[in-house]
């Protein structure tokens, strides 16, 4: 009689090199520390951006992709606003103003989107108290 070592319906020498199928269960474990660390991320930078301390009358203004940065100084201009800084794209700027209603003037003359600026990420200028120089 020849007693084997190989599990039962296992055939030849490939039989015993083959590395045992990982289950499903082992894969989705691994990635739950990735997702954590991912959401715990999203949801203090989400947090801190919407607690900052906000630069009054200071904006994030958002162009059409399509369209030339001279479009983008057009439509601030025509919200009676002036440019505080270049954002990372050709559409893209910050805006400051003492206007209270310059995110409403903004949308009407044409930027997509208008976000305000947390004083963490702006230029730290508060038109509203004359900062500005």
């Amino acid at each position: 009689m020849i007693i084997s070592s190989d599990p039962p319906g296992a055939t030849g020498p490939d039989a015993r090199s083959a590395p045992p199928p990982c289950s499903s269960r082992e894969e989705r474990g691994a990635v739950w520390p990735a997702l954590t660390a991912a959401f715990l991320g999203l949801t203090t930078l989400a947090g801190a951006s919407l607690f900052a301390d906000r630069a009054e009358g200071e904006y994030l203004v958002i162009g059409s992709p399509f369209a030339a940065s001279r479009d983008l100084l057009l439509t601030i201009a025509a919200a009676d606003g002036a440019v505080a800084a270049a954002g990372g794209f050709e559409n893209m700027m910050v805006a400051v103003s003492d206007q209270p209603d310059f995110a409403a003037r903004l949308r009407a003359a044409g930027a997509l989107m208008v976000l305000p600026v947390p004083r963490v990420f702006g230029c730290g200028v508060d038109v509203s108290r004359g900062d500005a120089a």
